[in-house]
């Protein structure tokens, strides 16, 4: 019983923070049409502002684990080769498998995940999980790509893919805070104040955001390749990636920081590169929507089942 209340204790406040950005445009608070622009302020400024809160703050000695970043890329990799076998034999139509697959394999790391977990880990977990961003960010990104020209088909231009990587604000983050870590500087004075300032905005903003995206409208019309990505993001990824941090020895922050890779919904940014890349952004759109919204189910159960089994 301790397990679930923990595991509701962390997920209820993101489920009320979506919840009120639902509201909020029923209710026409705002204009609907703010939201994706809102979102995308959140991912340029201050998640990155977060993230670089996180990692420039850290301990060098425990936020830097070669062994939680070996893993965590692995994982990428092999879910990315098995989202490329499994999928298209079970969506024929070439741009839903494209958009399927990608939900399925690119969570929402930064906003949910790093949130999900915040609660639960002290100082240095929460410099380990934000660190991971250095090497889980590109690799979501490059795997992304990948993923979406086998199966949709096309081209893409080399250079246009090297600029997406190297104009991420959430790579640029990492990049700079890694880089003022290992040499000893941190923010001091007007700029720790404006960075902390900003950092406090990103998670409870980008999760409203997210809650305000919701639309249903869409999901009747691509409902076998929603519920396959749903199954495949929620409970198929985190089951695989879970048990195998389990069987090679993670514990506590290390293995948080994992599930907090694996365990998120479909990242909000994957509806923008389907649509970019010519796959289903209808698809994309509607499984951001329902695994955010069964994410909260999903992850209570990951947390309460770990917890349980003393994995941290």
């Amino acid at each position: 019983m301790e397990s679930v209340v923990i595991a509701v204790r962390v997920v209820a406040p993101l489920f009320v923070l979506m919840a009120a950005g639902y509201a909020v445009r029923q209710l026409k608070v705002v204009p609907s049409d703010m939201f994706l622009p809102l979102n995308n302020l959140c991912f340029t400024l201050f998640l990155p502002a977060a993230l670089f809160k996180n990692i420039v703050s850290a301990d060098i000695a425990t936020a830097f684990n070669a062994r939680v970043m070996g893993y965590v890329t692995i994982m990428q990799a092999l879910t990315m080769l098995l989202v490329l076998i499994v999928v298209p034999r079970l969506v024929r139509d070439k741009p839903q498998a494209a958009s399927c697959a990608q939900a399925i394999f690119r969570s929402n790391f930064v906003a949910v995940g790093i949130a999900l977990i915040a609660d639960v880990v002290d100082a240095d977990g929460l410099a380990l999980v934000s660190f991971l961003g250095a090497s889980t960010v590109p690799m979501f990104n490059f795997c992304a790509v990948i993923i979406l020209v086998s199966l949709r088909g096309g081209n893409i231009k080399l250079k246009n893919f090297v600029k997406n990587i190297v104009t991420n604000p959430l790579i640029i983050a990492s990049v700079l805070g890694i880089a003022l870590l290992l040499c000893g500087v941190r923010p001091l004075g007007m700029a720790k104040k404006i960075i902390d300032d900003i950092s406090a905005i990103a998670t409870p903003l980008a999760v409203i955001c997210l809650g305000g995206l919701f639309n249903f409208a869409n999901v009747k019309k691509c409902l076998s390749p929603v519920v396959i990505g749903t199954v495949g993001r929620l409970l198929v990824i985190p089951a695989l990636a879970l048990l195998g941090a389990a069987l090679l020895g993670f514990r506590g922050g290390a293995f948080l920081s994992i599930a907090a890779v694996f365990m998120p919904p479909a990242a909000v940014a994957s509806f923008a590169m389907a649509k970019q890349m010519d796959a289903y952004g209808d698809t994309a759109a509607a499984l951001i929507v329902i695994t955010s919204i069964f994410s909260l189910v999903s992850m209570a159960f990951w947390l309460a089942l770990t917890h349980h089994l003393r994995l941290w």
